[in-house]
């Protein structure tokens, strides 16, 4: 609250209908805007789910509508003008923004700008805390930053390159397949978020601290124990159906944890269809080709 930028950032504009009927207008064109859409939602669950900080980086070539859907999802939470960041920038300020936010989205646009390398920008978000820094009478400060985000970058190539398969690849989902058909459908994104803004997000808050709060009748799960029970589930049906149960699978099925219940409690769709759409959409992320159609490489 002390710095007027997010104090601005994080309010609400414009009508709160109008953006629900856009979010369910653009679900319908593509399982990645479900599933990324989802991603928006899912920061406030990792220390619930007791899951690190990891980012999705979605790429490929300009005029694709990425940057656009970047918009629509950070919208869920305030005005994208003031949210959506940049990766021309140094190392150090990359994560400054977390001394003023963390649990949310955070939104770096245009990896090809970047200052810094993938190494250590995937090290310096991933790490979940900011560097010692000394005090003045020495020692170490005690004011050192700490935060939980599903951080969100894009660009026109992976953020990883293909020779680099270590421990950096498994902090990061890499998304090829594009958003957008229609680059009008794209364009006109911006200035609809810039009208509408602020509202999702915090409504999904309501509800998860309902679900959370709630009184569990006898011999029932707590809503705790329904969340982490819904999200294990998700993983144990991925593994399966990929073969595979590391990180990524985890990241998924965080992601379509968090697609199901927004979906279910905003957009009122039926909490089964919600929970199938979600399992096939994380699915496709999964087995998504890290570096592109051709690409040999899937998530491990």
């Amino acid at each position: 609250r002390t710095n007027s930028k997010y104090t601005l950032a994080f309010q609400s504009r414009g009508s709160e209908q109008a953006y629900l009927d856009k979010w369910r207008a653009l679900r319908e064109i593509s399982w990645v805007n479900r599933f990324l859409m989802g991603a928006g939602f899912a920061p406030p669950l990792l220390r619930l789910l007791k899951c690190r900080t990891f980012i999705v980086h979605h790429w490929g070539p300009s005029s694709k509508g990425k940057s656009a859907l970047q918009n629509m999802i950070i919208a869920l939470w305030g005005n994208p003008e003031l949210l959506v960041s940049t990766l021309n920038r140094t190392e150090i300020s990359i994560t400054e923004i977390f001394r003023h936010m963390t649990d949310v989205p955070v939104i770096y646009d245009e990896k090809q700008v970047s200052t810094v390398d993938h190494s250590q920008l995937i090290y310096a978000i991933c790490t979940g805390q900011g560097r010692e820094r000394g005090s003045k009478d020495g020692g170490l400060r005690q004011d050192r930053q700490q935060w939980l985000t599903v951080a969100r970058t894009t660009g026109e190539g992976p953020l990883i390159p293909e020779s680099d398969l270590g421990g950096q690849f498994n902090r990061v989902l890499q998304i090829n397949s594009q958003a957008f058909t229609d680059s009008h459908d794209a364009e006109a994104i911006y200035p609809f978020t810039a009208e509408n803004h602020g509202f999702a997000g915090p409504a999904f808050l309501r509800k998860l601290g309902e679900l959370l709060n709630a009184k569990p009748a006898e011999g029932q799960l707590s809503g705790l124990e329904q969340l982490q029970a819904l999200c294990q589930s998700f993983r144990t049906q991925l593994a399966a159906r990929a073969g595979i149960d590391g990180n990524h699978a985890q990241y998924c099925a965080i992601i379509a944890t968090a697609q199901t219940l927004s979906e279910s409690w905003l957009l009122g769709i039926p909490l089964v269809e919600a929970m199938e759409r979600a399992l096939d959409d994380a699915t496709l992320a999964l087995q998504e080709p890290a570096f592109g159609i051709d690409s040999p490489v899937t998530r491990d």
